[in-house]
């Protein structure tokens, strides 16, 4: 795989672009040195495909199609996903994990669970179940 210069200068903080739109090659690019937001729209499309593959194979679903039909979402929002085309929903990614009982999302690992949020000298409000 080759990595695709992107169709545009690409702000890794800010990324209107559709992952096909900012790299044409998409997805049979490298992910490494992509900024942060594409690299993990990678790893979601990847771990996406090999569920799909997966449960074909085992037999829960009997084609791309059905797959989305199972999991209660368009086949056609499950092609834009694995296409590129669009930046996949919240609710999309939610429902395929959630009746796969699969992680698709890439997780995020922090590096000190002690920190506090930045800009944070304040406590976050008690949940309700900690009100007294």
């Amino acid at each position: 795989m080759l990595h695709s210069a992107p169709v545009a200068s690409v702000d890794p903080v800010a990324f209107p672009l559709a992952p096909r739109d900012a790299f044409p090659d998409w997805p049979d690019i490298d992910p490494t040195g992509l900024p942060e937001a594409y690299a993990r729209a990678w790893t979601l499309r990847d771990n996406l495909a090999r569920t799909i593959e997966r449960f074909v194979a085992n037999g829960w679903a009997s084609s791309q199609s059905d797959f989305a039909n199972r999991c209660g979402v368009s086949h056609s929002a499950l092609s834009t996903w694995l296409s590129g085309s669009k930046w996949p929903a919240t609710w999309l990614v939610q429902r395929v994990e959630y009746a796969t009982q699969a992680p698709l999302w890439p997780r995020q690992v922090a590096a000190k669970t002690d920190r506090r949020p930045l800009g944070g000298d304040y406590d976050f409000p008690p949940l309700e179940h900690e009100r007294g």
